[in-house]
């Protein structure tokens, strides 16, 4: 009780001294306390994940839940050690971002033939799985008559623009609103809107309204687009847009787990993607538990189950080797192993330096033009030459040109599967530097600047600088321009050099995009650092991580299924693909990569997956046990 009189007494203090909107500031306070519609108390013999994320630890059941503060793997470094942005507002002392981004990262096509495009996309995807910090979304700091004051910290844009000077003169600013903070913190501290775990809250949501929203209540189903088979609309689903927003939403934008779902339709299709593989395991374990198993409640959680523990061994089994290498990997015990052992010491929390710039690397690897694939020949002979177009990603941001039809699936999956994406390094493709969110429809040429906006993120959450995380990971401290890291090439650091005054300066992510790949993955060494104990983390922390034998682990039978499926596997379940490589996010390559037959790939054994849950569920008597109707098992 007395959390909710500070809360809402430091909430109408806000509101009084115009720290940020009252009533926003109000509702993310009561949104600290407990995510709406939950009980208060957990109830641990619960077989299935709560959707918030709720009651995973025993003795801390807040830990990776639904509105958590980021944790800091280092302390703050605000310019008053209390809330002003490293480097302090206009005029800061560190160099603006946007001229950072014009001067050291211009475009260059430099696809890296190692990967492919999943690689990034399948990151996006995860991303919005595990991390979604909030900010005012319908404010304008450009337009205010402050353009400094509250929560804005607009980026000033350089009066000698490449781009804006040319294309739009009028221009003076990019928009720039701060995260919203903890309420309750006398330090400003940032969190997600979301549960840090790997539990496919992408697919089914965080919070028990928009669960519910996206469910049919009938045998086990989620709501699909009836004419598509793929996401339904806010139409739909008769779900309201908020058109007050800057990026209006409108009655044909699909709708997922995850409110980001539109941001582009490639990341849609992902989405379309674990939609249709939840639908599809739901309908096979109608068919084989006994009938007295057939419920509702049991058929969507055993299957929300089973869909978390397949992205789960996607992500350990192949996305994580992918971009950290052997060596991260077997350093940070993230290798996939049949038994595991959760550590309830272990805090799965987010923590900031990750969510605000590590796990932004992906943003390097963007296509300008994103491959679409013909499947007029189905892509079951040996034919290397593919039939293609592209999309140039400008065209389609926030659904443009798609909203609510029907996308071209397996010609953006096939595209994603097969396309280089950009060599991770300092450069970043100008859709996302000039045209990012760009308004098509207002007939304008061009947007924000996602590199920029990385930069001053970083500062709005006081991270400390890129020396400080080198020091923190274990590679050599920089105390002069003089110590050249060998992680970093000379001529990007001489352009470093000429931008910021000292090498304490220099921005987390600037610099860690600046660094070389470690062998065979694709992130610098301090970017590794930070994922690898990131992932660590949610990995150990988690009590319902698919592999631990101590904790809510899989079952043997489900567990040995579940650790032999790809993201090839689930492609070729749920699209009308021909074949694809073995492992998805690497090139084909007919010694270690090469292509199988969608026809004969592997496939759960639904049979005795829906065995061995029927045992668990029903281990002494044929009918369901009256004893698990009062458990959460049916709590909705």
């Amino acid at each position: 009780m007395k959390k909710v009189i500070f809360c809402v007494v430091y909430c109408l203090l806000a509101a009084l001294l115009g720290i940020s909107s009252g009533q926003r500031q109000l509702k993310q306070c009561f949104l600290k306390l407990r995510p709406e519609n939950e009980p208060i108390k957990c109830d641990y013999n619960s077989r299935y994940r709560t959707i918030s994320g709720r009651c995973n630890n025993f003795d801390n059941p807040e830990w990776g839940s639904a509105g958590q503060t980021y944790r800091r793997l280092l302390p703050n470094v605000y310019e008053d050690s209390l809330s002003i942005p490293r480097g302090g507002r206009h005029p800061a002392s560190l160099p603006n971002p946007r001229w950072i981004s014009q001067k050291n990262h211009p475009d260059s096509d430099n696809p890296d033939y190692r990967f492919t495009h999943m690689v990034m996309q399948f990151g996006q995807f995860l991303d919005h799985d595990i991390t979604l910090t909030p900010k005012d979304e319908e404010t304008d700091c450009c337009k205010t008559s402050d353009l400094q004051s509250g929560d804005c910290l607009v980026i000033p844009i350089p009066s000698a623009d490449r781009f804006y000077s040319w294309i739009n003169e009028t221009a003076h600013c990019l928009n720039f609103v701060r995260s919203q903070p903890v309420c309750r913190s006398k330090t400003r501290e940032q969190f997600s809107e979301i549960s840090s775990y790997i539990d496919a809250s992408n697919v089914y949501g965080s919070e028990i309204e928009r669960s519910a929203i996206l469910r049919t209540y009938r045998n086990g189903r989620l709501h699909r687009n009836s004419n598509t088979n793929q996401l339904p609309t806010r139409e739909q689903l008769n779900i309201r847009p908020n058109t007050r927003t800057l990026r209006p939403e409108t009655s044909s934008d699909f709708v997922a787990g995850d409110r980001r779902a539109n941001e582009h339709p490639f990341l849609s299709s992902v989405h379309a993607i674990f939609l249709r593989e939840h639908n599809r395991i739901a309908k096979l374990l109608k068919e084989y538990l006994p009938p007295h198993l057939q419920q509702d409640e049991i058929l969507y959680q055993e299957t929300r189950r089973l869909v978390g523990a397949e992205m789960q061994n996607i992500v350990y089994g192949e996305y994580l080797p992918t971009i950290l290498g052997v060596d991260f990997m077997k350093s940070y015990d993230l290798i996939v192993a049949e038994e595991t052992k959760y550590d309830s010491n272990v805090d799965s929390s987010i923590f900031n330096a990750f969510a605000t710039a590590a796990f932004r690397f992906g943003h390097s690897m963007i296509n300008g033009m994103f491959k679409l694939v013909s499947q007029r020949n189905s892509r079951t002979s040996d034919e290397t030459d593919d039939v293609y177009w592209l999309w140039r990603l400008r065209e389609v941001f926030d659904g443009q040109s798609v909203r609510g039809e029907r996308l071209p699936l397996e010609n953006m999956i096939e595209g994603l599967i097969t396309q280089e994406p950009q060599t991770f390094d300092s450069f970043f493709t100008t859709e996302v530097t000039d045209h990012l969110f760009q308004k098509n429809h207002n007939r304008e040429n061009f947007g924000a600047d996602l590199l920029a906006l990385n930069i001053q993120r970083g500062r709005d959450h006081g991270l400390p600088g890129y020396n400080a995380y080198r020091k923190a990971c274990g590679l050599r401290y920089l105390t002069s321009w003089n110590q050249r890291p060998t992680e970093v090439d000379e001529k990007y650091w001489e352009k470093l050099k000429e931008v910021y005054n000292t090498v304490d300066n220099i921005d987390l992510y600037v610099g860690g995009v600046g660094e070389t790949s470690v062998r065979g993955g694709v992130v610098g060494p301090t970017f590794a650092c930070l994922i690898a104990d990131q992932f660590r983390r949610l990995k150990f922390g988690d009590r319902f991580f698919y592999t631990h034998t101590n904790a809510n682990g899989l079952p043997k039978v489900v567990k040995d299924e579940i650790l032999q499926r790809t993201l090839g596997d689930v492609l070729c379940d749920v699209t009308r693909l021909g074949k694809v490589q073995t492992w998805v996010t690497l090139q084909p390559n007919s010694d270690y990569n090469p292509y199988k037959t969608c026809s004969s790939n592997r496939q759960l054994n639904m049979r005795a997956i829906a065995d061995e849950i029927a045992q668990e569920l029903s281990p002494e008597d044929s009918r369901f046990p009256e004893r698990l109707r009062s458990r959460s098992l049916f709590s909705k």
